[in-house]
């Protein structure tokens, strides 16, 4: 490793933390801001979807161009203040509300500056977990951290409608402020890698790094492959997201302090499926857990859109469980895969080009959750999703992965 190993130890140990702080904010804003559009703006289920959808435009505008600066400057200065001028620009949300100037504007510009700054130190925090931990222990530190991910995200969205409730959505999101403040303080205090491309570069290679990232994603059949089957899950992840808040409040008339409750569902699933992960693999492999997950997961999610006010919400939980238990698995073992095949000096850019795909669907695919809700109805959308989910394994059973015990090598026959 380029650092030494109770360094390297103490250094996970802030990015764990951080991640936990981080997330736990971002959940409480993630039901939080589209519920300021709602219940204050009375916003459409587009103009949510849309809301929603600013933040994460980014990727598609500047996911590239990160993957080049990541590789070349300080990940830990940049993690610092891309995480603490999130939390600056949270900020402003709940001092605007409290001084009466609070607009339905001002949330898109919050969510589309957020959104630029998330780019970049995700893609950051992305390539620095590799150079503090060694590869053989990739998927246990990727556990670690999607269990603590999941868990914020638990306590998150678990505190976020009373918090609506008691104080309202705008100053509900202070609390995200002082989560995200306190990550960007850690960050703060990580190491300098040992070796720093220059600063310096041309325009024209600025372009020809990115074809180079670009080239390393999908020239390589793994990567390719588990970027495919992440992007169209995100993709239908994201119409889900833009629908199920207004599938609780409108269509199944669940009171606003029970929302966050019911979505803490999604998460608990995430979460044990984040601390069973690594166990699981080391029982039956990487190839085949993924495979099975992909399966498994919207099997139950199929319970979604059949829920009903009174005890029919069980099965909006359940489903949300069981599919977010399985997403959790096949999110951790092929973002593993993904650093463990991935040259060292290409992280940056192969982050950023694999989350430009994945990630930068997530627009579409909360506009077009908006879009179908708006034209056919929230329950039909949200059934429409459920069974878009299995497309995913249909990648998997047309893909050379399809017969790996370990997706991160090759040539071995299928267990």
């Amino acid at each position: 490793m380029p650092v030494g190993e109770a360094t390297s130890d103490r250094s996970f140990r802030k990015i764990w933390v951080a991640t936990g702080f981080g997330t736990a904010g971002e959940a409480l804003t993630e039901v939080a801001f589209p519920l300021v559009a709602v219940v204050s703006f009375h916003a459409s289920s587009f103009a949510t979807s849309a809301l929603m959808a600013a933040e994460q435009v980014s990727w598609l505008v500047l996911g590239l161009f990160a993957g080049v600066l990541v590789d070349r400057v300080n990940k830990g200065r940049l993690l610092t203040i891309g995480t603490v001028g999130r939390a600056i620009v949270y900020a402003s949300v709940p001092v605007a509300a409290l001084l009466g100037w609070l607009t339905l504007a001002q949330l898109f510009v919050v969510a589309a500056v957020s959104g630029v700054l998330y780019v970049v130190t995700s893609v950051a925090q992305d390539a620095v977990t590799p150079e503090l931990v060694e590869r053989a222990q990739l998927t246990n530190a990727n556990s670690r951290l999607s269990s603590t991910q999941t868990a914020a995200s638990l306590v998150g969205r678990g505190i976020s409608g009373l918090l609506v409730q008691t104080i309202g959505a705008p100053l509900a999101i202070a609390a995200d402020a002082i989560a995200t403040g306190t990550a960007g303080i850690l960050y703060a205090t990580l190491p300098a890698p040992h070796q720093v491309r220059p600063r310096r570069i041309r325009v024209s290679e600025i372009f020809a790094e990115i074809r180079e990232g670009l080239g390393a994603t999908f020239r390589d059949a793994t990567i390719r492959t588990l970027v495919i089957a992440a992007a169209t899950s995100n993709l239908l992840t994201a119409a889900q997201s833009a629908l199920s808040i207004l599938f609780l409040v409108r269509t199944l008339h669940v009171p606003v302090a029970l929302t966050g409750v019911l979505l803490l569902s999604s998460s608990a699933g995430g979460l044990i499926g984040a601390l069973a992960c690594a166990r699981a693999e080391r029982r039956w492999g990487s190839g085949r857990l993924w495979r099975v997950a992909l399966v498994a997961g919207p099997a139950v999610g199929m319970l979604v859109p059949f829920a009903w006010l009174g005890a029919g919400v069980a099965l909006f939980a359940v489903g949300s469980f069981g599919l977010s238990l399985a997403l959790a698995i096949v999110n951790i073992v092929s973002f593993s895969t993904r650093q463990a095949v991935c040259p060292p000096e290409l992280r940056g850019r192969v982050s950023a080009s694999s989350r430009f795909t994945t990630w930068g669907v997530i627009p579409i695919g909360l506009l077009l959750g908006g879009i179908i809700g708006s034209t056919f109805g929230i329950r039909t959308a949200i059934a429409a999703v459920a069974v878009a989910y299995f497309v995913p394994a249909l990648v998997s059973r047309l893909s050379p992965l399809h017969l790996r015990a370990d997706l991160a090598q090759t040539g071995r026959p299928r267990a």
